[in-house]
């Protein structure tokens, strides 16, 4: 049976009652009836009213040769929105020359602050990294003085070609020249004794300057080239522990 039928079959009859149509308890309590929802229905439709009545009283839109013709002559011009709502182009102003100098100004002095803590902070994170490998390469250069200083032997041999039998030994305040079985750069062919001598270098090499011999042989600690010329080391070689006179 379709709604049709089922209508002509069944005489219409009068409603005794007719539920509010709304979905939470067939009443209308979730939007008014609580004394905060009439106020807020008070409020709207006044706003409605007021709205209404500045509707009403707003000139309509007149044609586009009067709004040409009043902008040419200096007149303010009056737009409409739809065919009621008026509103002033001289409400929406832009920004004029000195905002916008101004803002520059305080986005330039910003810029500046930044760029100045950030080439503080740059300028400090570099002066920590150099200080720290400065500190390392004096840690590298301790070790590699003390390995060198370890294994020294109490080799005897003429230091002069016709001089006596001595400890192959001499120590100065800037220069120290021993012989040693750990040699800090050992040779390609393996000796067992090797003739050192660290000193500090002056001149156009300054730095600490490792000169090596390996051993017998006459006059092993005399002014060969250095092996090992390191510029960023010159403490007095008394602060390795050793202090002697020759």
């Amino acid at each position: 049976m379709t709604p049709s039928q089922a209508l002509a079959e069944t005489p219409p009859a009068p409603l005794e009652a007719l539920v509010a149509g709304s979905w939470v308890n067939g009443t209308l309590a979730t939007w008014i009836g609580s004394p905060a929802k009439n106020r807020a229905w008070t409020i709207l439709g006044t706003a409605r009213d007021a709205l209404a009545g500045f509707v009403a009283a707003a000139p309509v839109l007149p044609p586009a040769e009067v709004l040409a013709g009043r902008a040419d002559a200096g007149e303010p011009v009056v737009l409409a929105l739809g065919e009621h709502v008026a509103m002033s182009p001289r409400g929406e102003r832009g920004f004029t020359l000195i905002e916008v100098v101004l803002a520059l100004s305080i986005l330039a002095v910003m810029v500046t602050i930044l760029f100045g803590s950030f080439r503080v902070g740059l300028r400090a994170w570099q002066r920590g990294e150099a200080r720290a490998e400065t500190l390392q390469h004096a840690r590298s250069m301790t070790r590699f003085v003390e390995g060198a200083l370890e294994g020294i032997a109490p080799y005897r041999a003429r230091l002069d070609k016709d001089g006596p039998v001595l400890i192959a030994f001499k120590g100065e305040r800037d220069r120290i020249s021993f012989v040693s079985v750990s040699p800090p750069m050992p040779f390609q062919v393996p000796v067992a004794f090797t003739a050192i001598t660290m000193s500090i270098a002056e001149g156009a090499e300054p730095g600490l300057a490792v000169r090596e011999k390996a051993m017998p042989n006459y006059d092993p600690f005399e002014q060969v080239a250095p092996s090992l010329v390191d510029p960023t080391t010159s403490p007095a070689l008394e602060n390795v522990g050793i202090v002697t006179e020759r």
